[in-house]
């Protein structure tokens, strides 16, 4: 398994990594329908703006020329960083979350955010994985699609 920079030679690997976990779990991808191949090329070509600019990280595990898992991490304002990660089903369980975590911790220190922060449904089990990683639950919110909580993770005080 190889980490690489999110590029948009990747983009035929991404289209099938969002509609694999889209049609696994919806909420898993904060899309609220189904993402048509026009809509992912703007997000990912938006993706790729917001790397070179500094204001995101986003990093792809690839297997044999598959994408099997991305990480990304979008800069705000106030200096945090909002934290997503997908891996594919198959993957989950054999340290690729972990792997593209690490790059990514790394790379959010260098661009100095200080906090990352993470939305998840509530019944997702990506809690447990952020838990484990010492993210800690901020709150939880109550919406119509359910439940979402948010956790938070100080690189400040955690290496």
């Amino acid at each position: 398994m190889h980490i690489r920079k999110i590029g948009y030679r990747y983009f035929e690997g991404i289209y099938k990594l969002v509609q694999e976990i889209y049609d696994e779990n919806p909420f898993a991808t904060w899309f609220y329908e189904r993402p048509s191949r026009e809509v992912l090329e703007a997000i990912v070509a938006t993706k790729i703006i917001k790397v070179k600019e500094k204001e995101a990280i986003d990093y792809l595990a690839i297997n044999r020329g598959e994408i099997i898992g991305e990480c990304e991490i979008i800069k705000d304002q106030l200096n945090r960083g909002w934290l997503g990660i997908l891996v594919k089903k198959d993957y989950r369980g054999k340290k690729v979350g972990s792997k593209l975590f690490e790059k990514c911790i790394k790379e959010s220190k260098r661009l100095g955010i200080k906090e990352l922060l993470a939305e998840v449904y509530y019944d997702n089990s990506a809690i447990d994985f952020f838990k484990k990683k010492g993210f800690e639950i901020k709150g939880i919110e109550e919406t119509q699609k359910g439940k979402i909580v948010l956790l938070a993770f100080n690189l400040g005080q955690n290496n």
